[in-house]
């Protein structure tokens, strides 16, 4: 890579060329087209406090002043 950024080879575009097929023999994952993920984590939040709430918690919210349902 050197040698093609300092513009020493003949046909810059022909060794950049030689120099990714030389890296994607080696590394190919670097040139994966992977599939994205999806926007959010499905299966979260589906755990609900309970009716009454948790003790400990209802202090807390209770002396941040927050409404305890």
């Amino acid at each position: 890579m050197d040698k093609i950024m300092a513009g020493n080879g003949k046909n810059q575009s022909d060794e950049i060329k030689a120099a990714l097929d030389k890296l994607k023999e080696s590394d190919g994952y670097l040139f994966e087209e992977a599939e994205l993920p999806p926007p959010y984590a499905g299966g979260t939040g589906g755990t609900a406090f309970p009716p009454n709430g948790d003790p400990a918690v209802n202090a807390i919210c209770a002396a941040a002043g927050l409404k305890i349902d």
